[in-house]
């Protein structure tokens, strides 16, 4: 049989037919996630008109819409969009008039106060004019709140608590720090407004304050604030032309694409919307099992796959009255159900655990199938971890394309004949395809005393990222 194929030979009872468009090794069904349009968001300084309020911005034009005031009344110098939860934020007040962490509701522009930026050395609300300032914000790509800071002269790139304003650490920058963002490598790249009088963008270690390197500019601007598209465009806000504009990460090469418009007096702080990551999609799982006992080839058996999410349920797929298996592996689809799409972070984990019992209909009862009762057929073999036998499923993490999932585990190799993989201590999934010959397995149990036909689970297997 070819691994493009699906057996004519495997049925499954009364149950429907579950469809697969493709089953490919190294290529699983995916689920297709939403696309959203791009949109950037801009916030605008103390001046007028529309002073410290939050603005859409076509990324084709430059032309700013208002969405609304922020019920502050200083500038909002810098904003940008947590990558794990979606929640805008920003930073209210510039270099010399205090640093405060606010939250912002990109439906109606409105602000509420997280805290003031305050801790490590730094102290953004002595009202003292130039200490204790901040003029910039942004997210690491794992989450971590970072703010450009100046106290008296000295710039500080300052590590924030997102959820207090609280400041956990504070380094000296080279030079005073306008606007910040990471590009999708996971890069920090820094502007400086008019802050040294050099046509120059740099990278930054946000570890220590120090630059990584220096990117000369066509010409000379003044940059308010970055921002990076997935495609790794970068936007610039110059404030002092009220325009949005490209730069080249490459060349240098800055290209203004147009004015902000009347709307806003000076944009000062500018942000590309990055909608938290979401599973909002599962294509079916696909699993090679074959028999542990020949003398079973006549037997009917339900899989079933369930994945959670740090132990809670999240979806699970199940097919009944499977049929016509033998000791070599036969690829068997199962369609994950209907389920609510969830967040996920870098810290969440994902599992999936297989299992099987003898063949039941959805009453309960035992597969009209001339083979085994329920109390007599040994059980199934997972095989997988191999390019002929690459068992997964699909996933989609929106706002990522959706990917194949497949899995892993250490331990022995195994035959169809031998015993199954041994000195296993580590089962997991991920992306990467198998590509070895040689392929693992894992059994469930034998026998169902007492003829109660419990599931009985072949394996768990947790994700090495989300």
């Amino acid at each position: 049989m070819k691994k493009t194929d699906l057996p004519t030979r495997l049925r499954w009872g009364s149950a429907p037919m579950f469809v697969i468009a493709c089953v490919l090794a190294g290529s699983l069904v995916l689920g297709v996630g939403t696309s959203r349009a791009q949109v950037l968001w801009g916030s605008s300084s103390e001046l007028a008109p529309n002073a410290s309020s939050l603005f859409a911005i076509d990324p084709a034009t430059g032309l700013a819409t208002l969405i609304g005031p922020t019920g502050f009344a200083d500038a909002i110098s810098g904003i940008k969009f947590d990558p794990l939860t979606g929640t805008l934020y920003g930073i209210l007040g510039n270099d010399c008039t205090g640093a405060r962490l606010i939250t912002i509701d990109p439906a109606t522009g409105a602000g509420t106060l997280v805290g003031v930026l305050v801790g490590a050395g730094f102290d953004g609300g002595t009202g003292k004019f130039c200490e204790g300032g901040s003029d910039g914000l942004v997210f690491a790509p794992d989450g971590t709140l970072y703010a450009a800071g100046f106290d008296m002269g000295t710039a500080l790139i300052l590590r924030v608590d997102k959820s207090t304003g609280a400041v956990l650490e504070a380094n000296i920058a080279t030079d005073n720090l306008a606007g910040l963002a990471f590009d999708p490598a996971g890069t920090l790249w820094v502007s400086h407004a008019d802050a040294i009088g050099f046509p120059e963008l740099h990278t930054l270690d946000p570890a220590t304050g120090s630059y990584t390197s220096t990117l000369i500019l066509s010409e000379y601007v003044v940059i308010s604030d970055l921002a990076f598209a997935p495609d790794g465009t970068l936007y610039a806000a110059i404030s002092d032309e009220n325009k949005l504009a490209t730069v080249d990460t490459t060349t240098g090469t800055v290209t203004r694409i147009g004015s902000f418009g009347d709307a806003v007096g000076v944009m000062s702080g500018l942000a590309l919307a990055t909608p938290a990551r979401r599973l909002t999609a599962l294509g079916p799982a696909v699993l090679w099992v074959g028999l542990k006992n020949s003398g079973d080839s006549g037997a009917a058996f339900d899989l079933r796959v369930e994945l959670s999410r740090n132990g809670d349920p999240v979806a699970s797929g199940l097919a009944r009255c499977v049929t016509g298996l033998s000791r070599d592996p036969t690829a068997v689809p199962i369609e994950f159900g209907a389920f609510d799409s969830v967040s996920t972070g870098s810290e969440d984990m994902f599992s999936l655990r297989v299992s099987n019992r003898m063949g039941t209909n959805p009453d309960d009862s035992r597969c009209n199938a001339p083979g085994k009762t329920h109390t007599n057929a040994v059980g199934l073999r997972l095989y997988y971890d191999s390019a002929d036998h690459a068992s997964g499923f699909a996933a989609t993490i929106s706002p990522n394309p959706g990917k194949s999932l497949f899995l892993h585990s250490d331990g022995s190799s195994c035959s169809t004949r031998g015993p199954a993989s041994e000195s296993v201590t580590k089962l997991s999934f991920d992306d990467t395809a198998p590509a070895e010959a040689s392929e693992r397995c894992r059994e469930s149990a034998s026998g169902n005393p007492g003829g109660a036909n419990p599931w009985k689970e072949i394996g768990t297997w947790t994700s090495t990222k989300s």
